[in-house]
């Protein structure tokens, strides 16, 4: 975080070598987040993620728009018209180990790696929806990916106050229910759980709320916590310790204008 925030303050008064217009407005910072070890696990742990964003009436985010939900689905708006926007989409899916939690023994680790594939989203303030499917390329590449549909509103509460709600659902492919859900015959005789072949479909039920406070002139103090339910064949699945959990975030980011 410390990293990410210095050269917030160093490129202030730059226009990073021509890369970036003059007079795009940058947010650069970090978050840390609690989640549980793996999807239905009942021990947390933290990570962290980078916050970036670009906004400005410039060249530059009219070309690219920067839509990152979490680090496992950074959109990259190519294509904007109006409140439309699509592109390719980006991410990184960390790896599962069999110590995450204790009905995972005996399965085996999951390797993490990038994922790539593509979103579109629309706006109409102060709502919008957004749908985006990304597939697993690298470490484990048969992981299988998640078509994501979520609608939000961004909503100013107050002079320095806005609240940005959300409701989504994802949908997981036979890859990835079997990947992360699943137990072979040869898994269920290494842990004693039962054999489990789940079936591609809805996997999980998102309900989010995050608060961004600006407590200093460019300086936002960001704290949210979202709702985690799964659904159906994940839901019923013998490694799910937990069908209903939370994640909460944390995070500091500073806005700047290039060329300022």
């Amino acid at each position: 975080m410390l990293l990410v925030l210095a050269f917030a303050g160093s490129a202030s008064a730059t226009d990073l070598g021509g890369i970036i217009p003059a007079g795009t407005t940058v947010t650069l910072g970090a978050q840390a987040i609690v989640q549980p070890k793996y999807e239905g696990g009942k021990d947390y742990e933290v990570t962290g993620a980078p916050i970036i964003k670009f906004s400005g009436a410039n060249p530059f985010s009219s070309f690219l728009k920067v839509d990152a939900r979490n680090i496992n689905d950074i959109g990259l708006g190519l294509l904007n018209a109006g409140g439309f926007s699509a592109g390719p989409a980006l991410g990184y899916r960390f790896d599962r180990e069999e110590d995450d939690g204790r009905l995972l023994r005996g399965l085996g680790d999951v390797d993490g790696g990038f994922l790539v594939g593509g979103f579109a989203r629309y706006d109409f303030n102060p709502a919008y929806v957004r749908i985006s499917y990304l597939t697993q390329v690298s470490g484990e590449e048969d992981a299988g990916g998640i078509l994501r549909i979520q609608g939000g509103a961004d909503i100013v509460a107050a002079p320095l106050l806005v609240l940005r709600g959300f409701a989504a659902v994802e949908f997981g492919d036979d890859d990835y229910m079997q990947t992360y859900f699943g137990v072979t015959a040869a898994q269920a005789a290494r842990s004693g759980l039962t054999r489990f072949t789940p079936e591609a479909g809805a996997k999980s039920f998102h309900l989010g709320l995050t608060a961004e406070y600006e407590f200093a002139p460019t300086w936002t103090l960001i704290a949210g916590a979202e709702y985690v339910g799964l659904l159906d064949d994940a839901a019923d699945s013998p490694v799910v310790e937990e069908e209903n959990y939370v994640i909460g975030r944390i995070g500091l980011s500073k806005r700047f204008t290039i060329g300022r």
